[in-house]
């Protein structure tokens, strides 16, 4: 079952969107879990798991932007989709779960259009199997920060653990987004949402800098450009 969350300080607002989120659920015969925050700290306070939060971006207590930070920061995977009535924000509301910024008073057809391409991202299989020592691992790909080669292994970082598996950097190749990863070098792949451009290269969060492919750093760099524009 999909989990809902709307956190916003207006009453009136959060009715509102409630209202045109259930027309929708109903028309589509989805069934979902709502729960509603009037405060940013009240939510992050309740520890509850939502898949998406509608958020306000100005709160009282607690902003919308705080909020994000705070689920960045213990890895959380909700998908945010930001309410405002200023823009002024919109470089503080760029972030790894940020989906969408919607302006308020919010139109029913807009709000329909992100949950339409909500609920088909939500549905794709994220997960990747993999079989070392008689373990079977189901990676969620979204969770890798980079993979490096080493001999005839491959060791795959993620946010919370790293794995060492026997898997030669074609089959990551293969099996990854390729609009998510980009292959650095022969020996390193990087996900998008944790590429740090260097003059040279990429700086991992070790500090090391993975230097360029000579031959494909004009396409990495138009690779990660096209990236940065869907955010």
């Amino acid at each position: 079952m999909i989990r809902i969350g709307i956190c916003d300080d207006e009453d009136i607002f959060r009715e509102k969107l409630r209202d045109i989120i259930r027309k929708y659920l109903d028309e589509h015969r989805i069934t979902a879990e709502f729960s509603e925050y009037d405060d940013g700290i009240n939510f992050v306070e309740s520890g509850d798991n939502v898949d998406v939060l509608f958020l306000d971006v100005e709160m009282k207590t607690m902003s919308g932007i705080e909020v994000k930070n705070a689920l960045e920061m213990n890895g959380e995977d909700t998908i945010i989709v930001f309410t405002t009535v200023h823009s002024k924000y919109t470089k503080d509301m760029i972030g790894r779960n940020v989906y969408y910024c919607l302006e308020k008073p919010v139109k029913t057809d807009e709000v329909y259009h992100i949950l339409d391409n909500l609920f088909s991202a939500l549905h794709e299989n994220t997960k990747i199997e993999v079989e070392e020592a008689g373990k079977i691992y189901f990676l969620d790909y979204r969770k890798i920060k980079y993979i490096i080669a080493e001999d005839k292994y491959t060791r795959v970082y993620t946010e919370n653990e790293k794995y060492l598996l026997r898997k030669k950097m074609k089959y990551w190749k293969e099996v990854l987004p390729k609009e998510l990863f980009c292959e650095i070098n022969r020996s390193t792949i990087v996900s998008f949402t944790h590429f740090v451009k260097n003059s040279d290269g990429v700086k991992l969060d070790n500090g090391n800098i993975v230097k360029f492919s000579r031959k494909h750093k004009n396409e990495i760099i138009k690779k990660y450009k096209q990236y940065l524009r869907t955010l």
